[in-house]
């Protein structure tokens, strides 16, 4: 799903309802950060974020999830 060059200012919460997505582009927009519904796009393989408010939107993983060890 394309939502690029849409002036967002942030995501609804709803977005972690949408389980099934695979691509997002959320690229030149006006976002800050990220709800914390979007942990539940398990199936999220493609994400774009560039030219938006924030310089570190979503901090990095650094330490193995607890349960899967990866």
């Amino acid at each position: 799903m394309s939502l690029r060059s849409n002036k967002l200012e942030f995501l609804p919460d709803e977005i972690g309802q949408m389980t099934k997505l695979r691509v997002l582009n959320l690229s030149d927009n006006r976002l800050k950060n990220l709800p914390f519904s979007f942990t539940k796009l398990k199936d999220l393989a493609a994400l774009w974020l560039s030219d938006n408010q924030s310089k570190a939107l979503i901090p990095l993983q650094t330490e193995a999830h607890p349960e899967t060890k990866q």
